[in-house]
């Protein structure tokens, strides 16, 4: 039986044409004709490669026009084809309310097997091409051919009759990376097969090609205060009393706080013109700047503006709003509005009452406002909304009402639960020493003056994990879905890499599966993922997994921070410091556990049973094709190596044990000589390799 794919290809010569015309096309109007037919287009052609690649399909990409074939299976991709489809074989169309939703539908006519596929949008028919391929026993458990698998236990392509419609669960499902570019093609293509609609990459140089995918941008983030009126960016302006030859006249006073040049090198500055713009500490306006850590790292921290001076603000939102229009962020649909990272606010008069997470959602309405005015002008044709962080400092909801017509549609708060512990699940209450602040913050915001939905801010990857094999589904199964039952419909980690992702494959699999249907049975999710990448070893991998997951459980400790009894600890910070109190808590001790809820296992416990994984694992892999494992064995063969590392490197400093040097020096080469693990990532700085991961190394 030969497939025939039909698509629409609109004003295009032939179908491949229109699925690569991504930079031709104009995705102002990304609802227009010439828009679909490239998304359809390509989505015809990658189901095609699917199908012969994965499971030796004959099929053919044929034209709506010669769109026949008796005895063939005729695959209507599109809902321009789906509507000529029903027409010609008498099928009753049935719309798509939702733009996201999708649907496959099967019926046999006479000797021909039809199927429809489209959706509520073209981004509908994009998933519904994904779910058909699903429908086909395929499975896209990571980036790349090599991590695309055929499962006939999950084939479904002999039934003849079939309706599957879907509604994703979550509204935003986001890839968010501040280490990954754009260039990762197979990475994108995993997000389109897994249904995933939203992007916030460190570098998009092809925005045509995510908007061709229905892959929605964000941007913004802690660094737009080093982009968008930096104290040291030169003042735009001819200034009263500086001048500025060949500017525009300057729209603001001369400022009471005016004193010329101080820096004296020619060049006014945004802070030398306005000074009162950022933030007063202590009585001064410092306007500190680490331009070292943000060149190097892209940690991006100082001194705030004052949000509570109009002009600055005014002028801050017109920056913003000229780069949404035709700037750098002019493919941009969704904007984060951070703070400076661990910044300094602003305490003048008018500031310091006023709630941290209240100044930034006023910030937030009034960019919002300002966004608002230039889609009315024409200047901006889409929708862009806005998301404000409730993080450290802002974690706190505002105390009081917001303005009656703040549009909770267009601004959103994300929730970021970086001082929490993965031993527990992020709703145990039981947990004291951690989550139960959290938990208590994100209800009163669910309870508070906000009345909009909620985004969540996870860290399955957070930059100080840097691709450790910590494996999360427990976690995830309930927090996911707790979340969307409190009412959140936002949702993004950090960081996702782009490649390399060996066993923590299963947090990614899980997480996009989940965004997309939290109703999924976790148990279900993982037979899937195990039988589909490990077929008959299905069953070892699986209790290899398992006991990861339970020996790393205290990975946020080990490799990162959270917040313990009032404070955020840090192994790695107090390990630099020569702190030697480090393991003064119940959630873990160095050897042995409290014998307390809050205990999970101890670092020593940790380090112990994971090399005994480890050695299981490579006594099982080693009369088997190593290929099936590689990723698996180079991450865990890296997790091991650091765990080794930061185990002696904790013995020195607690203990002032000399005698750990041999060790240390050993680990120490040997994360040293680690770098496929850290392959996922784009931006190096602190993923060279293995050793630069540790976060340890002297600045």
């Amino acid at each position: 039986m030969t497939y025939k794919i039909i698509a629409y290809k609109d004003r295009f010569d032939t179908i491949e044409k229109a699925a690569h015309a991504e930079k031709e096309v104009n995705w102002k109007n990304s609802a227009s004709e010439e828009c679909k037919a490239c998304t359809e287009c390509f989505s015809a052609l990658d189901l095609k490669r699917v199908l012969e690649s994965k499971k030796g399909i004959a099929a053919t990409v044929v034209e709506l026009e010669s769109a026949s074939g008796t005895g063939d299976t005729l695959v209507f991709v599109g809902e321009k084809c789906v509507r000529e489809a029903c027409d010609r074989y008498g099928i009753p169309f049935q719309s798509i309310d939702e733009a996201e939703g999708c649907r496959i539908y099967g019926k046999k006519v006479d000797n021909t097997q039809i199927v429809l596929i489209y959706g509520g949008s073209r981004a509908g028919t994009l998933y519904a091409t994904a779910t058909y391929m699903e429908y086909h026993g395929i499975q896209f458990i990571s980036p790349g051919d090599a991590g695309t698998y055929y499962n006939p236990e999950l084939d479904k392509s002999e039934e003849t009759e079939f309706d599957i419609t879907e509604i994703p669960s979550y509204e935003t499902r986001e890839c968010y990376s501040e280490f990954v570019n754009d260039s990762r093609y197979e990475l994108l293509l995993w997000l389109v097969h897994n249904k995933m609609n939203y992007a916030f990459l460190h570098t998009i140089n092809n925005p045509e090609l995510l908007h061709k995918m229905c892959l929605k941008m964000s941007g913004g983030g802690h660094t737009i205060w080093y982009e968008y009126m930096d104290i040291n960016q030169e003042y735009p302006y001819k200034h009263g009393l500086f001048g500025g030859e060949g500017k525009p006249e300057d729209p603001y006073p001369v400022s009471v706080f005016y004193k010329g040049d101080v820096n004296q090198d020619g060049i006014l500055s945004y802070g030398e013109a306005h000074p009162e713009w950022y933030a007063l500490q202590d009585g001064k306006r410092n306007l500190f700047r680490d331009y070292k850590a943000y060149h190097e790292t892209g940690y991006a921290t100082g001194d705030y503006i004052c949000t509570s001076n109009e002009e600055g603000v005014k002028e801050f939102c017109k920056l913003v709003v000229d780069s949404l229009s035709e700037g750098a962020m002019k493919d941009l649909s969704c904007i984060k509005l951070f703070a400076l990272d661990n910044g300094n606010w602003c305490q003048c008069e008018r500031c310091r009452d006023l709630p941290l997470s209240y100044r930034q959602l006023m910030l937030a309405y009034y960019l919002d406002k300002a966004i608002k005015k230039a889609t009315k002008e024409g200047r901006i044709v889409r929708k862009i909304t806005i998301t404000i962080p409730a993080y450290h400092e802002t974690l706190i909801p505002p105390d009081r009402p917001l303005p009656e017509d703040f549009d909770y549609d267009t601004i959103t708060v994300i929730f970021y639960v970086i001082e929490r512990c993965y031993v527990h699940n992020i709703n145990d209450t039981k947990c004291v020493e951690t989550n139960k602040m959290l938990y208590e913050r994100l209800m009163s915001w669910v309870s508070g003056f906000y009345k909009g939905k909620l985004t969540i801010g996870e860290y399955y990857n957070v930059s100080a994990f840097a691709a450790m094999p910590f494996i999360l589904t427990e976690r995830m199964a309930n927090d996911i879905a707790f979340y969307y039952g409190i009412g959140a419909r936002h949702m993004h980690y950090m960081h996702m890499t782009a490649s390399n992702w060996g066993v923590s494959a299963i947090n990614n699999y899980m997480y996009s599966k989940l965004l997309w249907n939290v109703t999924w049975n976790k148990e279900v999710l993982k037979h899937r993922y195990f039988s589909a990448r490990y077929g008959e070893y299905a069953s070892k991998m699986q209790s290899l997994y398992e006991e990861l997951e339970r020996i790393c459980a205290n990975c946020k400790r080990i490799k990162h921070y959270q917040y313990i009894n009032d404070r955020i600890r840090g192994l790695a910070t107090e390990l630099k410091n020569n702190q030697k109190e480090l393991f003064d808590y119940n959630h873990m001790k160095f050897e042995g556990r409290a014998e307390d809820y809050q205990a999970g296992p101890s670092l020593t416990e940790t380090v112990t049973e994971f090399e005994k994984c480890f050695k299981e694992f490579c006594k099982f892999i080693e009369d088997k094709d190593f290929s099936l494992f590689q990723e698996d064995y180079e991450q865990l063969e890296y997790g091991l190596n650091m765990l080794k590392f930061i185990y002696y490197k904790v013995l020195e400093v607690m203990k002032d044990d000399s005698s750990v040097e041999k060790e240390l020096t050993f680990y120490t080469k040997q994360l040293e000589q680690t770098t496929r693990p850290l392959g996922g990532y784009d931006v190096k700085n602190l993923f060279n390799n293995g050793l630069t991961a540790t976060r340890m190394l002297e600045e």
